[in-house]
């Protein structure tokens, strides 16, 4: 059964242990929802497509309740998007219920890294041992960063022995700031240099700059190689296959973007941007 094909927790999570390890479970669930998503598209009828995302999502929060502590190097920006998404069809563990209003949480990341992660512990000592090394994985400039959060600001809650872990919906909400002891020179330079190459780079298609493929436009020549693999024309899987892999390209163009904005936000309230 093809990847996209699979419909229930059960099918999916199967699939996910045998095939995939720590560090290839995340992806595969990613490209699930993706194919899973294009199935959706597919319907024209509004009550079908709303209950093939409700399916979807159910099922995703499932897989995510069992599996996310068994996770390694993910894409927690991608995460955070599609648990944004699923937003509406989540629902409170009773861990959750238990969480103070207020709290305190920690995490152990490399300095290098231009956001923090979703995931953070209750416990200080924990967030530490993170940086010393998780699962053979060695941090580079190893740091703990300390937030004050509100309990919405969780989506999941782990309890495992000695530490509780808060997953939050955000992997840079309102708020989290890393203080300038902890924050490299070479961090810095790295945002720096991603936001001068993106601005010289602009956001192109095909070779053309955005302003020039509307949305409409797209959509209309994906409809249009749609139409053409269903009715069999030659060539027509191959431009298909050729128009995906730019579009994949446009949504991860898209979100670098994204963190653009952000990161040009956060150099506004920090008083960095540049004048």
């Amino acid at each position: 059964m093809h990847l996209d094909e699979m419909e229930t927790t059960e099918e999916l999570l199967t699939h996910l242990r045998r095939h995939h390890n720590s560090a290839s479970r995340p992806a595969a669930l990613l490209d699930w929802v993706l194919g899973r998503s294009k199935v959706r598209s597919r319907s024209r009828k509004p009550a079908v497509r709303e209950q093939l995302e409700r399916e979807m999502a159910l099922t995703f929060w499932d897989i995510l309740r069992v599996e996310w502590k068994n996770f390694d190097g993910f894409d927690d920006g991608m995460y955070g998007v599609i648990m944004s998404r699923f937003k509406p069809y989540w629902t409170p563990q009773p861990e959750w219920q238990g969480l103070p209003d207020q709290m305190t949480v920690y995490r152990g990341q490399s300095d290098d890294d231009d956001w923090a992660g979703l995931s953070w512990t209750l416990e200080r000592s924990v967030a530490e041992r993170f940086t010393k090394g998780h699962r053979g994985i060695q941090l580079l400039n190893p740091t703990v960063l300390e937030h004050q959060i509100s309990r919405n600001d969780v989506a999941l809650v782990f309890h495992d022995r000695e530490q509780t872990k808060v997953v939050l919906w955000s992997n840079h909400p309102h708020g989290i700031r890393r203080s300038e002891e902890h924050k490299s020179e070479l961090a810095r330079e790295r945002q720096r240099t991603r936001r001068a190459k993106l601005r010289a780079q602009g956001l192109s298609a095909n070779g053309q700059p955005l302003d020039a493929v509307s949305i409409a436009d797209w959509e209309a020549q994906v409809l249009v190689a749609i139409n053409d693999i269903r009715a069999g024309k030659e060539g027509a899987q191959e431009r298909g296959k050729d128009l995906r892999n730019k579009t994949d390209e446009l949504h991860w163009r898209i979100m670098d973007l994204n963190d653009a904005i952000e990161d040009a936000i956060d150099d506004v309230e920090r008083d960095e941007w540049p004048e």
